[in-house]
């Protein structure tokens, strides 16, 4: 079996420690595999059968150096506004028409002033912006009626407030 350094050399791939502690303080380092640069979970699954490793969910607070495992991972993150909180909300694929329809008009019906409407179609129209160029595979995320941002629905990584999390390899 190959060091992780090793193999993460050979693959271009990017090399971190974890900490046996569950406050980023370090005890017990390992060294972890990244899988940033994966474009898929199935291709994760791939490499880690090749070489025998274990595919994990990792965990970093900000101002932590050091990540921690949070055990054993069978897919990609599945994203949703949901994790967010209250006051977000998500936006797939959809057409102008139905966009107006279910997110606009029924926020215009009791405004009584020409500048509160024109705040919310300002902030509705930023919406669907993001709604046109985003890509396959995301979602556009609202925080109290205002554009926050584009996410990708599976990933191998995500942030939210202070927290990374990501995907990656460990010797079995």
């Amino acid at each position: 079996m190959k060091d992780l350094r090793e193999l993460a050399n050979e693959n271009n791939l990017k090399v971190s420690e974890i900490t046996t502690g569950s406050n980023g303080y370090p005890s017990g380092l390992y060294n972890c595999i990244m899988v940033d640069d994966f474009n898929s979970f199935k291709e994760v699954e791939e490499f880690a059968t090749t070489h025998n490793l274990e595919i994990i969910q990792i965990h970093q607070r900000d101002g932590w150096s050091l990540w921690e495992n949070k055990g054993s991972m069978y897919k990609s993150f599945e994203n949703s506004s949901e994790d967010y909180g209250d006051d977000y909300a998500e936006f797939p694929k959809m057409d102008e028409a139905e966009f107006i329809e279910n997110e606009v008009t029924p926020l215009l019906e009791d405004t009584a002033s020409f500048d509160a409407i024109s705040l919310i179609l300002e902030a509705k129209k930023e919406i669907w912006e993001e709604i046109e160029e985003m890509e396959e595979g995301e979602v556009v995320i609202s925080y109290q009626g205002n554009y926050s941002e584009t996410i990708k629905k599976h990933s191998l990584s995500f942030y939210h407030d202070t927290h990374s999390y990501a995907i990656a390899l460990i010797n079995k």
